[in-house]
């Protein structure tokens, strides 16, 4: 078995048209937030640290992410069309085949921003992995794709 990523890194780079915006905090800056966590003074933590931290400003469709059916139209057969918290944990492993779905009259899901897909092999022969982050009623969530490919 092999795993191939399939992510792009959330990052702003020039493809976003929204790019993400991610503010690193170190171990020094976040203390006084461990410390009031904790009902403690800075000086009462391990060598005065707190944790490392990452605070993301992003729109759900930046990086590598699923699709839900309610981003491409309100409804779906005549039905409220699903968000991505409402959709089957099932669609989000299954054997991985390359589909033009344009034109499509039913509900599916989308995903977007991948890389790396030199790295498969042709037709079929491995599983595709991507689980969204479940955010209540959003049209889209963030995944980490990856693909394993079967025999590798």
């Amino acid at each position: 078995m092999r795993l191939v990523d399939l992510s792009v890194p959330l990052e702003a780079s020039p493809s976003e048209p929204v790019r993400p915006e991610v503010d690193f905090e170190d171990h020094d800056r976040t203390a006084p937030l461990v410390a009031g966590i904790f009902g403690c003074d800075v000086g009462q933590l391990p060598d005065g640290k707190g944790w490392a931290s990452e605070t993301v400003t992003a729109i759900t469709h930046a990086g590598t992410h699923v699709d839900a059916p309610y981003h491409y139209f309100p409804t779906c057969g005549g039905e409220r069309a699903r968000t991505i918290d409402e959709l089957p944990l099932e669609w989000f492993l299954a054997p991985g085949v390359r589909l033009d779905l344009r034109g499509l009259e039913h509900e599916y899901c989308q995903l977007e921003k991948l890389h790396n897909l030199g790295a498969l092999p042709g037709g079929s022969g491995f599983t595709v992995s991507c689980l969204p982050v479940k955010i209540t009623g959003a049209s889209a969530g963030w995944c980490r794709a990856v693909a394993v490919v079967d025999g590798a």
